[in-house]
């Protein structure tokens, strides 16, 4: 049985006890109200890194420039760190339905039509994917408004630049 004390990781820890209690994932899973595919993300994180990995919120990409791999990538690049908000799933949902897009009207496509042999040919499909929905796709949502994101993105640095200067 695991053991866990902090609160964030109660119910995840409670889940796979149940499973393991009741030898039945699909009925801890009816009990707790999650899916299978949740109970197996969990004990994947467990089977890698102990109840801890629970917690996640992206540990593996925190953590002191001089002594971090991914940190010390982003400092020689001169890039910022930003973490999204706890419990506020808002705040990276641009981000979570851009995932959905590349998955639905990229990969879901991609791979009914074409057998790849390797991951460059692969990412050289991503890659033309990537510059149609950037400069040739206008997309509709709040930011854009009809416009393609790099459009978007070449306006919004216009209007920055001007307020930086007034």
């Amino acid at each position: 049985m695991l053991h866990g004390n902090k609160s964030i990781i109660k119910h995840k820890i409670g889940l796979l006890n149940l499973a393991n209690e009741l030898r039945n994932v699909p009925q801890a899973c009816r009990i707790m109200g999650l899916s299978r595919d949740t109970f197996y993300r969990y004990k994947a994180a467990v089977d890698d890194g102990g109840v801890d990995a629970l917690i996640d919120r992206g540990p593996e990409y925190c953590g002191k420039a001089e002594t971090h791999d991914y940190q010390l990538y982003l400092a020689i690049n001169d890039i910022d760190h930003t973490k999204a908000k706890a419990k506020s799933p808002q705040t990276n949902g641009i981000c979570e339905r851009f995932l959905k897009t590349i998955l639905q009207e990229f990969y879901q496509v991609t791979f009914r039509k074409k057998i790849y042999r390797d991951i460059e040919q692969l990412q050289v499909d991503l890659d033309k994917w990537l510059y149609k929905y950037n400069y040739l796709r206008t997309h509709q949502e709040k930011m854009c408004c009809g416009r393609t994101p790099m459009e978007t993105l070449e306006d919004g640095k216009k209007i920055w630049q001007e307020k930086l200067v007034a």
